[in-house]
């Protein structure tokens, strides 16, 4: 069985716009990257300095994958997402204090949802791997998938922000 191209296409390229947000994100701010990196205390602080420049190449290399449409690209993606979710929970299990998750945008405190988010994202990563229909792509179909991309762009972008202001109004009250 196969799966129409449009969505594959869809989630192949939201992988990639994904990866070069995050990627960005990190590189802007590399020493503040560096620092959220060491404050998850998932890895010894000696390949903290390693593991930093590390993250921030895959991530690039994955964009190049995912535009590429390699395979290998998206296992990583989900892989590494799914690794980000390890990482926070195994955070939240041992004492929840990290106040920004390092995820890119407006602070967010680590929380179960970023985890939930991750595993969602994870399972987007996945979805051009799948069998895709062979049929021909027309102007309607890249129209939908530019408004598909720019709908999930600001949807990722919104709920990140509500995420982070949900937090800052119970540092209030």
């Amino acid at each position: 069985m196969t799966i129409d191209p449009v969505p594959v296409l869809v989630a192949g390229l939201a992988i990639a716009w994904l990866f070069a947000h995050a990627a960005w994100h990190k590189a802007r701010a590399f020493p503040d990257f560096t620092a959220t990196l060491a404050r998850y205390r998932v890895l010894p602080a000696p390949l903290i300095p390693l593991a930093a420049p590390t993250l921030v190449a895959l991530e690039i290399a994955i964009v190049a994958g995912a535009l590429a449409g390699l395979p290998a690209a998206f296992l990583a993606a989900g892989a590494l997402l799914a690794l980000y979710a390890c990482a926070i929970a195994a955070s939240l299990v041992r004492d929840g204090a990290l106040h920004d998750c390092g995820c890119g945008g407006p602070p967010q405190p680590i929380s179960w949802w970023l985890v939930g988010r991750n595993l969602l994202l994870v399972a987007v990563a996945v979805i051009p791997l799948l069998p895709v229909s062979e049929r021909p792509l027309g102007m309607l179909d890249a129209m939908t998938v530019g408004a598909a991309l720019l709908a999930l762009a600001g949807l990722y972008a919104a709920m990140n922000a509500l995420h982070a202001a949900r937090a800052s109004l119970e540092e209030w009250v």
